[in-house]
């Protein structure tokens, strides 16, 4: 496989993972309460499914862009789809909009982003720290620019 089609799938994926994760969420709200309830994202383990969840839509949106504007773009419409969730199970099943599942899902996005963010400074200091140097002789002086 060419180098650029190898580039363009890594790119692609973090943005398909994404996308997955969105589908998922999405699926899962709507479920009948039955299904919800086998799955326990009904019951005393509720608010935690809330903050896994979009943790890992965090997580996974930061990685979907590499820039700043567009992973925080992301970030709030991984927000807005949590909340958008609430309001349409509202108008759906006339239930009270639950403001600690937006609550939740707030946390876990920023849990989510955080996580990331520190996983790739670690990971970007060990590729600094594991590059080779270059060895100064003894009399060796780095040169002073003008």
């Amino acid at each position: 496989m060419h180098v650029s089609k190898l580039r363009l799938q890594k790119e692609k994926s973090p943005l398909l993972i994404a996308l997955a994760w969105l589908v998922c969420v999405v699926v899962v709200s709507f479920l009948p309460d039955s299904v919800k309830s086998a799955f326990h994202t009904k019951g005393p383990l509720h608010s935690w499914d809330h903050l896994c969840a979009f943790a890992v839509g965090g997580a996974a949106l930061l990685q979907a862009s590499r820039q700043r504007t567009g992973q925080i773009g992301l970030l709030l419409f991984g927000l807005a789809t949590g909340y958008a969730i609430e309001v349409a199970q509202h108008l759906v099943y006339h239930t009270d909009v639950e403001l600690m599942d937006m609550l939740m899902d707030t946390v876990g996005i920023g849990v989510g982003a955080l996580a990331m963010v520190i996983w790739k400074s670690r990971d970007l200091h060990a590729r600094r720290s594991s590059a080779p140097r270059r060895r100064l002789a003894s009399g060796d002086f780095p040169q002073a620019r003008p």
